[in-house]
């Protein structure tokens, strides 16, 4: 009779270290200086990047975007970034028409002005900076991003 209560309760026990430790994984910060190789040469200038939102904090993106070598027929670097948003942010949503009507004007996106509570994990967006960020991933200070862009 002991047998089966000690095998439950190993069983019980593992579970609930690989929960924890899951969690403690899921949880933990990401540093952006963490993001790039030593080994490699990014390009030195950065001032937007595109890609999905993976997370959303307080003021805060977690990005999984793509960071470019210094050689650019090398494939970038996929990686994920934290961004901040702060009351200077202007986050929109670009709609671009599905069809053009005169070929000789310009197209212009739609663009709708959002809030920071309208933007969800997964949305595809691009970002802008008015400064280079490049310094500030190799460094891990904060990236204080100027435009967001939901891509539609």
């Amino acid at each position: 009779m002991k047998k089966p209560i000690l095998f439950i309760l190993i069983v019980v026990v593992v579970v609930a270290l690989i929960v924890v430790a899951v969690f403690i994984s899921e949880n933990k910060p990401i540093k952006n200086s963490e993001q790039l190789p030593a080994d490699k040469e990014v390009v030195k200038e950065i001032y937007g990047l595109t890609g999905n939102i993976k997370k959303i904090g307080d003021n805060t993106l977690i990005i999984e975007t793509s960071v470019p070598l210094s050689d650019l027929t090398q494939e970038a670097i996929k990686t994920t970034l934290v961004v901040t948003v702060n009351d200077q942010t202007k986050i929109s949503k670009l709609k671009f028409p599905t069809e053009i009507i005169d070929k000789t004007m310009p197209i212009y996106p739609e663009e709708t002005i959002l809030k920071f509570s309208n933007l969800k994990i997964g949305d595809k967006i691009s970002i802008s900076c008015t400064e280079n960020i490049i310094e500030d991933i190799k460094t891990d200070k904060p990236i204080i991003i100027k435009d967001v862009f939901i891509m539609n």
